[in-house]
């Protein structure tokens, strides 16, 4: 995300890459595999919230993708948990 203060980027994003504000969407395959990893029906979701929950998992995660976010929620559960928690506590 962008910093104003600094007028930078974070170096985990790259500029085009999905940001929290303006997300881009994630593929039906990507979803799919976020899906089972996490446990969640995402495709039950808005697509721009789910968007938005990934893209600020990507940046607490330091993660450049969504198929790496989903490795790390089958890894680590506490990654699982904050996912789950992101989409579920802030929908709607």
């Amino acid at each position: 995300m962008y910093n104003a203060l600094s007028n930078r980027i974070p170096s985990v994003l790259r500029r085009g890459q999905v940001t929290a504000r303006g997300a881009a969407t994630v593929g039906q395959a990507d979803l799919a595999s976020l899906a089972q990893a996490s446990g969640l029906a995402l495709q039950s979701y808005r697509q721009a919230h789910v968007s938005a929950c990934v893209a600020r998992a990507l940046a607490r995660h330091e993660t450049q993708s969504v198929a790496g976010l989903a490795r790390l929620c089958r890894r680590g559960p506490a990654v699982r948990a904050a996912l789950r928690r992101s989409i579920l506590v802030t929908c709607c």
